[in-house]
């Protein structure tokens, strides 16, 4: 038996100082599958002797068992879990009685755990122009905006959506770098749709179509003024012969040219006003029935409010 598979078995049968000359059935098996562990980890079977290492644990717990768990995930490239599994071992709680090994176990896993944490890759998500519903993950796991994170080092998948826009990024993470912050930025458009209500929009055809039965309106009573002018300028030009309404046939035609003008005026005139006055009414009530509605210079300044 080597020194160390020997150090293994002292280890689990050396309990607060006390060492057992037979240790039970579990602590047995235990020492098994420490000693395949040990082997395979020696053969730099990484993850077979992880699975041996913890089963070794869960048979009878020993902290050196914790350590070269966390030394296999280490080798492995699963630094993140290496970490872990250091950090539950320093801060696991001995009594002074504890065995030397354990208390060696323990000093040598914070060591190791220092060294590893200076060479840990870590990054930090930012994310631009957000909606609301904007999430954040790397590699499936949803992480929080703007907080380092640990990762193991290779390629990793960066990703941002609110459920219609999604951005993904890939990226590739060494050991030793310093924090590297990765930034995705929304669309502008999907900011503005984020920032103001939805459905909150200027409502321009009702705007021109109210507007422009305002201007036929405005237009129908300058016409229907000018009708009028024209049938009082005809009627002080009407032959003398004229009385009241009463004409001589003989003059009907130069009447009815005097006349004419201010008739075409009138119609004109009524045109525009009928017109313009369904025209407003529409573009009201186009207005009143669209509640998403808003002044132009509202919509100008929520502009303007995008570009700085």
């Amino acid at each position: 038996m080597s020194g160390r598979v020997l150090l293994l078995v002292i280890c689990l049968t050396c309990v607060s100082g006390t060492c057992f000359a037979q240790p039970d059935a579990g602590a047995s098996r235990s020492v098994e599958k420490a000693n395949s562990g040990l082997k395979l980890f020696e053969q730099g079977k990484w993850q077979e002797a992880l699975a041996l290492f913890r089963e070794a644990d869960t048979l009878y717990h020993s902290p050196v068992f914790v350590l070269y768990a966390a030394r296999c995930l280490e080798r492995a490239g699963r630094w993140t879990a290496a970490l872990a599994e250091y950090e539950r071992l320093a801060a696991e709680p001995l009594p002074a009685s504890a065995p030397k090994a354990w208390l060696d176990a323990r000093a040598e896993g914070r060591a190791e755990r220092d060294a590893l944490e200076a060479k840990v890759p870590r990054v930090v998500i930012e994310v631009e122009a957000a909606p609301p519903a904007a999430r954040a993950s790397i590699d499936g796991q949803v992480v929080a905006v703007g907080h380092p994170q640990r990762l193991d080092p290779g390629p990793h998948r960066v990703v941002a959506s609110d459920g219609s826009t999604r951005i993904e990024r890939r990226i590739e993470l060494v050991s030793g770098r310093a924090l590297e912050r990765v930034v995705l930025r929304f669309p502008r458009v999907a900011a503005a749709s984020a920032k103001r209500p939805e459905g909150r929009r200027p409502n321009v055809p009702a705007l021109l179509l109210g507007g422009t039965g305002a201007a036929a309106l405005v237009a129908g009573g300058v016409v229907g003024v000018l009708a009028l002018k024209s049938a009082s300028d005809a009627k002080d030009d009407f032959p003398e012969s004229c009385s009241g309404s009463t004409c001589p046939a003989s003059r009907r035609g130069e009447i009815e040219a005097k006349t004419e003008s201010a008739r075409t005026l009138g119609s004109v005139s009524n045109g525009l006003l009928i017109g313009g006055a369904v025209a407003l009414a529409g573009g009201v009530v186009w207005w009143l029935l669209d509640p998403g509605s808003e002044p132009p210079a509202t919509a100008r300044a929520r502009r303007l409010e995008l570009r700085f």
